[in-house]
C-alpha cells in the first residue's frame, strides 16, 4: 500500500523543551511517506541545535526561518510555501501526536477519495476530554457546522494540498486559524472520525497566554469572521442566530476596549439578527457604562 506523502508544519519560537517532544511524536508515527517542516521565528534558545540533532538522523526534517510576519500564522504560511506533500497538517510545538494517528487519517483518506479533509479529535492533557465539541460519532460533516457554531473547539486532521490555492493564514490576526480552515472547508467534503489524534497540551505558558485579554486584538478576528460569513450565499437556518452571537461578542469586546461607537454599531446589527437576553445584557452594559462617564 502506497501512502500519500504528508507534510507536518510545526511553527516554533524559543520552546525547544516542548519542540523536542512534538518532533519525536511525529517521528514515532512510523509513517512511511513523511515530511516535517520546523519553521522558526528567530529563536534565541537552542531550537536550531535541537532540530539539527534530529535532522542528522531523520533527513525528512527541514528547518526553516519564518520569512513572513512574526508569529504562528506567518510561520505556518512559510511552511505552506515550502511543503511538498499530497496532504498537510499543522502541529503546535507544545502538542504531540497520538501513536498511529497519521496512518489512521491517511487510510481513511485513501478509502474515501471524494473527501479532501479528514479530521479526528484532540484530547486535552489536563482533563482528558475531547477539545473538539459538538459531535459524538464518525460521519461526514458539513462546512456549515463549523461556520455557524454547531461544531467548535480544536480538531486535528489532514488536508489535501491541492485545496490550498491562494489561501493563507491571516498574519494580522491573533487567532486566524478558524478563518483559514473555514475557507478550505468550503472547497471540499469533510469526513470526521471520532478518535483522538493529538494531545492538546495545557501548561503554564498556554494558561498565561489565555489570560492575556486584548479586546481590540480579538475584535479583529470576529470582524473578519463576520465578513467571511456574510459573503456566503447559502441560506442556513443557523446563520442569523450565529451572526447575532458574533456581533454581540464584538460589542462586548469594543465596550471592554472603550470603543463605544463601534460597540453600538454591532449591538444594532445583533438586534437586526436576533433579540434575546444576551443582547439585552450587552445593551444594558453599554447604556449603563455611558451614564457613568
Amino acid at each position: 500500500m502506497k501512502y500519500p506523502k504528508i507534510s507536518i508544519i510545526i511553527p516554533t519560537r524559543n520552546r525547544s523543551y516542548f519542540l523536542r517532544n512534538a518532533l519525536q511524536s511525529v517521528i514515532d508515527q512510523d509513517y512511511p511517506n513523511l515530511e516535517i517542516l520546523v519553521v522558526d521565528g528567530d529563536s534565541t534558545d537552542d531550537t536550531y541545535e535541537t532540530v539539527k540533532e534530529f535532522i542528522t538522523q531523520y533527513p525528512f526534517i527541514t528547518f526553516l526561518q519564518n520569512i513572513h510576519k512574526m508569529g504562528a500564522p506567518g510561520a505556518k504560511n512559510t511552511g505552506l510555501e515550502h511543503m511538498s506533500g499530497d496532504l498537510f497538517a499543522t502541529l503546535d510545538d507544545d502538542d504531540v501526536l497520538i501513536e498511529g494517528a497519521l496512518k489512521r487519517l491517511a487510510e481513511i483518506y485513501m478509502n474515501k477519495r471524494d473527501y479532501g479533509v479528514i479530521l479526528g479529535n484532540r484530547i486535552r492533557s489536563d482533563d482528558h476530554q475531547f477539545s473538539g465539541l459538538g459531535i459524538q460519532e464518525s460521519r461526514e460533516i458539513k462546512a456549515s457546522e463549523f461556520w455557524y457554531g454547531s461544531l467548535s473547539g480544536k480538531f486535528f486532521g489532514v488536508i489535501e494540498t491541492s485545496l490550498l490555492g491562494d489561501d493563507r493564514f491571516d498574519e494580522d490576526l491573533k487567532g486566524g486559524d478558524k478563518l483559514f480552515w473555514s475557507r478550505i472547508y468550503a472547497k471540499t467534503k469533510i469526513y470526521y472520525t471520532h478518535l483522538p489524534m493529538r494531545i492538546y497540551t495545557i501548561h503554564s505558558d498556554s494558561l498565561t497566554a489565555s489570560l492575556r485579554f486584548e479586546p481590540l486584538v480579538e475584535a479583529k478576528t470576529y470582524e473578519k469572521e463576520i465578513n467571511f460569513l456574510e459573503t456566503l450565499k447559502e441560506c442556513h437556518p443557523l446563520k442569523s442566530n450565529y451572526l447575532a452571537t458574533l456581533h454581540n461578542r464584538l460589542a462586548k469586546l469594543y465596550i471592554a476596549g472603550n470603543e463605544k461607537i463601534k460597540a453600538k454599531e454591532h449591538l444594532k446589527k445583533s438586534l437586526e439578527c436576533k433579540w434575546g437576553f444576551e443582547v439585552f445584557c450587552v445593551w444594558f452594559s453599554y447604556v449603563f457604562g455611558r451614564r457613568l462617564q
